[in-house]
């Protein structure tokens, strides 16, 4: 339990200096398109194109770079060899490897998917593979002695009812990476093996509604996330 603590307090230190670091919503907004025009013209920024990865890889990776680096016993080098992004190949200098799950499975992250679909996806029946491989966001492992899978989300629009649905989703899909069972290293893919997952989001709306949609659920519900499922929820907003 002392581990979990630590690593809870952890992640709300990550908050708290994310939250100092980043911008406000008008000023990310503008942050985002802006990086997404540059990207759509240049080759070497195809990880910032959409929206969520121009926030993801442009805004917050250096900050949770830095933030590793400074952790006790932990280095720049080690950093990088803990953090994990599907954007690696274009973020040499923080990331060090995919989060890919080599051992596929029988069942997606999609909340709510057709039983019939599924089947005939297990059957061959359908397009796509038969098993489905999962690709986390980004990940932190050893040497970092906390190891947390995370799930990202941008959110800009919609209304109070888009907001809560928003959340739904991506706090099942965090807990669905967490879920899956561990395995060793596959062909130089990474071990799988992560304690705790993060719903890593940025509400950019101008009324908050994803932080709302979080911040009205009862005490007891919200705590339940972290102590009966292990997945902490970070909503950021920015004070920049």
């Amino acid at each position: 339990m002392q581990d979990k603590r630590q690593a809870y307090e952890f992640l709300e230190s990550v908050k708290l200096r994310l939250e100092d670091a980043l911008p406000r919503p008008a000023e990310m907004r503008r942050r985002v398109r802006r990086t997404c025009a540059q990207a759509r013209k240049n080759p070497a920024l195809r990880h910032m194109r959409g929206a969520e990865h121009a926030f993801v890889n442009g805004e917050a990776v250096p900050v949770l770079f830095r933030l590793l680096a400074e952790h006790p016993g932990m280095s720049e080098e080690s950093a990088r060899l803990s953090f994990l992004s599907e954007s690696f190949r274009s973020l040499p200098d923080f990331c060090s490897g995919t989060p890919t799950r080599a051992l596929r499975h029988p069942f997606s992250k999609a909340l709510g998917a057709d039983p019939g679909s599924i089947y005939r996806k297990w059957s061959g029946r359908a397009d796509g593979r038969e098993l489905t491989k999962s690709c986390p966001d980004f990940a932190w492992r050893h040497p970092f002695p906390h190891r947390i899978v995370f799930e990202a989300k941008y959110f800009e629009r919609g209304g109070l009812s888009t907001a809560e649905r928003s959340l739904v989703v991506n706090a099942y899909q965090a807990c669905f990476y967490r879920g899956l069972p561990a395995h060793a290293s596959v062909s130089e893919r990474p071990v799988w093996d992560y304690d705790y997952a993060c719903v890593f989001a940025y509400d950019a709306g101008d009324r908050g509604y994803l932080v709302q949609a979080w911040e009205t659920l009862p005490p007891e519900v919200k705590n339940g996330f972290w102590n009966g499922a292990n997945l902490y929820m970070m909503i950021l907003r920015g004070h920049a």
